[in-house]
Order: C-alpha cells, then structure tokens, then sequence
C-alpha cells in the first residue's frame, strides 16, 4: 500500500515499483491529447504516452518521471519541495521550449523575460547538482530505488517522508527528449 508522500510524488512510488510502469504510444480518439498531469497539451501524438492498459495520457516528461527508475541516464534528481512534479513539468517544458525557439531567432511571448527563464532553468540543474552532492544515495535513480527497496518498512516510511521533496528534471543531453523538444518548437507560438 503507498504511503502519503507516494501518492503525492509519482516519482517516489515508481522508485518502490516492482517493476517499470507499462507506457505505450498514445492513441487519441478525437481532439487534441492532454497530459493528465501537467496539462500539456497538442502536438504530434509520439509527445504523449499511455500509462498502463486503462490509465491517463502522459506527456513524455511526466512518462519519464514514472519511469526514472528505470531510465537513470535520462533523469536528475533534485530537492524541490516548494514545486509539485507535475508543475515543474510544465514549466520545464515551457521555459526550455521557449529557450530554443530565440535561439533559433524566432519571437516568443512570454510574461517572464527570457534571461530570466534561462536563469530559472540553470539554477534547477545547479539544485540537481547539489541534490547529488548532499544525498550521495540518490545520485541516480536507480541507486536511490536499491537503496529504498533495502530498507526495512518503518525506517523506508520515515526516509519517504524526508524525500518528499524530491522531483525528477530531465537530463539537458538526452536526445530522446531532444526530439520531444523540437517538436514542440515547431508547434506554433502560442
């Protein structure tokens, strides 16, 4: 049975896991697909997964999140308690989307200025960095996942409670996520 902190942290209950969340392609009947959890929505359909046989439509980031476990090379973790995940999903996707697109010389509207939002992005990664640095058990994912499932129950309930700030960034260099990316800066601009 998931504690608490585990229904209000997919990232914590997927590192519990058994075994890796079953996520297939989506497939949208009609409309446009939504993530059921950060709200991103439209877009090329391979940007959305299916969690499990009847579950809701994920973008690839809050997929990968379920997933880190599994996926360590593609994920960082990092002590973020003031944000939900799926809050900062969104506005990961968001700020980095919007990076690329001045990048590459293309006007993007936003409320918030640009050197901000790059400056926003950083300071996350730096917050990842120090993550690792000040919890040496959750360097990666998957370290963190043996180290949990080692545990005996009381103190994996008490260690889960600390952790519950703990949030899931995609890895900057994954060029899965890279193509996820791009695609979304090809959307038009909102």
């Amino acid at each position: 049975m998931a504690t608490d902190a585990e229904q209000r942290n997919p990232l914590l209950a997927g590192l519990l896991a058994d075994a890796p969340p079953i996520l297939t392609p989506a497939r949208v009947s009609r409309g446009s697909p939504i993530c059921a959890e950060c709200g991103l929505a439209g877009g090329d359909l391979e940007d959305f997964l299916w969690l499990g046989p009847r579950g809701p439509i994920l973008c690839r980031i809050c997929g990968l999140c379920r997933t880190a476990a599994w996926e360590s090379p593609r994920v960082r973790l990092a002590l973020i308690p003031e944000w939900a995940q799926n809050v900062l999903n969104g506005m990961v996707t968001v700020l980095t989307v919007n990076l690329m697109r001045v990048q590459a010389g293309e006007p993007v509207s936003s409320g918030i200025d640009l050197a901000w939002q790059s400056y926003l992005l950083d300071r996350l990664q730096q917050r990842a960095e120090a993550t690792r640095q000040m919890l040496q058990g959750a360097a990666s994912p998957a370290r963190l996942r043996q180290a949990l499932r080692a545990l005996p129950p009381v103190t994996r309930t008490r260690v889960m409670v600390e952790l519950a700030g703990l949030r899931c960034l995609p890895e900057p260099g994954d060029p899965a996520l890279a193509r996820f990316f791009n695609r979304r800066c090809r959307l038009p601009t909102p």
